[in-house]
């Protein structure tokens, strides 16, 4: 069994719930974080609950222990790296409305992250693009769509797409439900849209010139 310490490299795939399933690349490196050898790398495979819930970054500093293969290292145990992560997210909207029943709403989401793990300084960014249309079927129910990507430093892309159905409970007070067969795994960019996979019910407020009137 192979015992080393990687800094990761690249990012193939990964669990978007962040509960261990990944693969990712990474260099060996010493105690002191510096590599040794730059032609060296190493092709991660980790299933399950393996590297616990922490998602993997690129610039990260694993010490992972396992069965090797050439180039291939299938994860046994890890330790997770200490972490401290600061976040700058930026973020727009826009509305408009087509006609009286249809609504389209627009957002671009960004954010850089600057994340010092085991005295090892890594950057992160990604956008998020989120679009939703809305189209009232009744004074009291409405129907909707919507779709997002998320792009990732390194190319990395997730996507999501989704319905649901709408029933005002009071005036301007909506339950929402609906199912995303795709989904969008980002806290940091999500804001007040829905974009996991899955199932979701959602309380909103959908104001309109007669309720601002007060009529």
């Amino acid at each position: 069994m192979l015992e080393q310490s990687l800094r990761v490299t690249s990012i193939r795939s990964q669990s978007p719930r962040g509960f261990g399933g990944c693969i990712f690349t990474g260099k060996p490196i010493d105690d002191q974080g510096n590599v040794q050898d730059a032609a060296a790398y190493y092709v991660v495979k980790a299933n399950g609950p393996t590297l616990g819930k922490t998602l993997v970054q690129t610039g990260q500093w694993w010490r992972v222990a396992g069965e090797a293969s050439e180039r291939l290292l299938e994860v046994l145990s890890s330790t997770t790296p200490q972490t401290n992560t600061v976040s700058d997210i930026v973020s727009v909207h826009l509305n408009y409305q087509p006609g009286r029943n249809d609504t389209l709403s627009a957002r671009v989401a960004g954010k850089y992250n600057v994340t010092t793990s085991d005295g090892l300084r890594s950057t992160y960014g990604a956008q998020l693009l989120h679009g939703r249309w809305t189209h009232d079927i009744s004074q009291d129910w409405d129907v909707g769509v919507q779709v997002g990507l998320r792009l990732g430093d390194g190319g990395t892309q997730q996507h999501s797409l989704g319905a649901e159905i709408g029933y005002q409970l009071s005036k301007g007070l909506w339950l929402s439900t609906g199912y995303n067969l795709l989904g969008v795994r980002d806290p940091d960019l999500a804001g007040a849209d829905y974009t996991d996979s899955g199932f979701y019910i959602r309380l909103r407020f959908k104001f309109d010139e007669n309720l601002l009137g007060g009529s």
